[in-house]
């Protein structure tokens, strides 16, 4: 996954690890989805949370 800097332009490269999760929604619907887990931040010091 390409990821872009918060100051300038540059962008840097972060290894994603993904998982097999799916969810189903209610009965009447019945569609997968796969929830979000995590979001990941990048601060001015370059700190991902």
């Amino acid at each position: 996954m390409t990821v872009r800097e918060l100051a300038g332009h540059e962008r840097s490269e972060l290894a994603v690890l993904r998982h097999a999760l799916r969810c189903v929604s209610p009965p009447r619907k019945m569609q997968p989805f796969s929830p979000p887990v995590a979001r990941l931040v990048r601060d001015a010091q370059a700190v991902d949370r």
